[in-house]
C-alpha cells in the first residue's frame, strides 16, 4: 500500500536501532527496579512482625499501599517500554525485509539459485551493518566469515553480477571477464552458476576463462 511505502521511505533505520537499544537499556533498569521493590516489600513485612500490634496494622496499610503504588507505576512503565521496543524491532525487521538496496535484492536471487535455495534470503543488518545470509538447513543467519570458501565465492559472484546489472541499466553494456570463478564450486553449484552466467550473457559479452 502507498501508506506503507511512505512509512518505509521516511523510516530511519539507524535512529530506530538507537531507540531500540535505549529501550533495551531502560528495560534492564526497570527489571532491576522491580526486583528491588519485591525485596523492599519483603523487608517491610519482616519489620512489621517485630512492631507492637497496635502500630503494626496502621503502618502495614501505609507501607503496603506505597509499595503497591510504586510497583504499579514501574510495571506500567515496563510494559510501555517493552511494547515500544517490540514495535521498533518489528519496524526494523520490516525495513530489512522490504527496503534492501537493489543490488542486494538482485544478488539474493542469484545466490539462492547458486545454492539451490539453501540460502534463500540476503540482507544487510541495520544493527551491525553486516551482510547476512539465511541458511534454510540450519535456520541460522550467517555473516560472510561463517560461510565456506566456495559459498563465499558464490556470494561474491552474485554481488558482482548484480552490481554490474544495476550499474548498466540505461547505459551500454561492457564486456565482463570472469577468470576461473568456479574452481571452488561443487559440480551441482557450478552447473547452477553456468546457467546463471548464460542468462546474464544474453544482453552483454561475457568472457569466461577456465582451466577446465
Amino acid at each position: 500500500p502507498a501508506e506503507r511505502r511512505g512509512e518505509l521511505e521516511n523510516f530511519a533505520p539507524e535512529d530506530a536501532q538507537k531507540r531500540r537499544d535505549a529501550r533495551a537499556e531502560r528495560l534492564a533498569g526497570l527489571k532491576n527496579e522491580l526486583c528491588l521493590l519485591h525485596r523492599h516489600s519483603g523487608a517491610v513485612a519482616n519489620e512489621l512482625r517485630h512492631l507492637p500490634e497496635e502500630f503494626a496494622a496502621e503502618l502495614a496499610a501505609s507501607e503496603v499501599e506505597q509499595a503497591r503504588a510504586a510497583l504499579r507505576e514501574t510495571v506500567r512503565e515496563y510494559l510501555t517500554v517493552r511494547g515500544a521496543r517490540e514495535l521498533l524491532a518489528a519496524a526494523i525487521r520490516r525495513y530489512e525485509k522490504e527496503s534492501q538496496p537493489e543490488v542486494i535484492k538482485g544478488a539474493e536471487a542469484l545466490f539462492s539459485d547458486f545454492t539451490s535455495g539453501r540460502y534463500f534470503r540476503l540482507y544487510k543488518s541495520v544493527a551491525t551493518g553486516e551482510l547476512l545470509a539465511c541458511d534454510r538447513e540450519s535456520g541460522l543467519e550467517k555473516n560472510f566469515t561463517a560461510l565456506s570458501r566456495g559459498t563465499r565465492e558464490e556470494l561474491m559472484l552474485a554481488m558482482r553480477l548484480a552490481l554490474i546489472d544495476h550499474i548498466e541499466r540505461g547505459t551500454e553494456a561492457l564486456p565482463v571477464v570472469l577468470d576461473d570463478i568456479g574452481v571452488n564450486f561443487d559440480p551441482g553449484r557450478l552447473n547452477a552458476v553456468e546457467r546463471a552466467v548464460e542468462r546474464f550473457g544474453a544482453g552483454r559479452q561475457v568472457i569466461w576463462l577456465s582451466h577446465s
